[in-house]
């Protein structure tokens, strides 16, 4: 998690030097949108033991796309900057576990074998620099702070760090342990991505077409892909 906030103040800073090269004093309007993404993370196909928790497989995605108008239409092109987290939250007393080959479901206590431990919660998350794309198009186009707004487009996306995080109980200590390995996971990810919404607010669903695990070295040897849905606002 560290990370993913020092990877969102790199694209802030990078933001920034935007709007610095935009002009050469400040302006009330500043050019393009900076969005906060919450949502909820489901895995398409995933294997029968690592069934998720709803609640916690959450993510968060943060990005910056630059207007372009599309002549004197209502259709805008928008090319931009994100970073993301994305965790997965395992509803079983399991967790990702690695070998030079593949990556498994394995207990928690077979995890931690020959030590009594008593597992409480266990979740695995990826934190990405993204490039999204897209088209928006917009109701009312003279004033679009008022309008709906319906954008379809896409996203790819380099993976910079994976990590498990497992917490349990262990002679009446809790205790919390993380692992940071890449667990066979695919460097690359990309996807397609609907919006609509009105204003600054809006809502989104990210359909993966990339394999969350490199091919046959996933759990079970399954082609796992993801997806998320959840809100977004536009904080300009």
């Amino acid at each position: 998690m560290k990370k993913f906030f020092a990877l969102s103040l790199l694209t802030l800073s990078i933001i920034s030097l935007t709007w610095a090269q935009e002009a050469k004093k400040p302006r009330p309007n500043l050019p393009g949108h900076l969005l906060f993404d919450y949502g909820f993370n489901q895995l398409l196909n995933a294997p029968l033991n690592g069934e998720l928790k709803f609640i916690g497989s959450r993510t968060i995605n943060i990005a910056y796309l630059y207007e372009l108008p599309l002549g004197n239409s209502s259709f805008t092109f928008n090319p931009g900057l994100g970073v993301s987290n994305e965790r997965f939250s395992f509803s079983k007393r399991v967790s990702l576990a690695t070998n030079p080959d593949s990556t498994t479901i394995a207990t928690i206590e077979d995890i931690f074998t020959g030590r009594t431990v008593s597992p409480e919660k266990s979740s695995f998350s990826n934190t990405y620099i993204d490039m999204p794309l897209e088209f928006r198009f917009y109701s009312n186009k003279v004033d679009t702070k008022r309008s709906l707004m319906v954008a379809l487009g896409g996203k790819i996306g380099y993976r910079v760090d994976t990590m498990t995080k497992i917490k349990f109980t262990e002679n009446g200590e809790t205790k919390k342990v993380k692992y940071k390995e890449d667990f066979h996971m695919n460097d690359l990810r990309y996807g397609a991505y609907l919006r609509v919404g009105i204003g600054g607010f809006n809502a989104w669903y990210y359909h993966g077409l990339s394999p969350l695990f490199k091919s046959g070295k996933g759990p079970n040897q399954i082609d796992t892909t993801p997806i998320s849905f959840g809100i977004s606002l536009e904080i300009f």
